[in-house]
């Protein structure tokens, strides 16, 4: 994500906010999997889906979109 952000700060426009949206897709897809949960030590005292994590990952992809988009 550093480099990805380094990215975007010298001015590149795809491949920087490509890489963003890339890991927060990763991220949605690991974080809080009711697959792994299970295999983490030690075990989170709450099991249940975090809704702002994922409202912070799919803002986080649309402000990427924003800057691929925005001339």
């Amino acid at each position: 994500m550093a480099i990805a952000g380094l990215l975007i700060a010298i001015g590149n426009r795809f491949i920087g906010p490509f890489l963003i949206i890339y890991q927060m897709v990763f991220l949605i897809l690991m974080q809080n999997n009711p697959y792994l949960v299970d295999f983490i030590k030690p075990a989170p005292k709450n099991k249940a889906f975090k809704w702002g994590d994922l409202a912070r990952h799919v803002s986080v992809i649309g402000a990427a979109l924003l800057i691929m988009a925005a001339p």
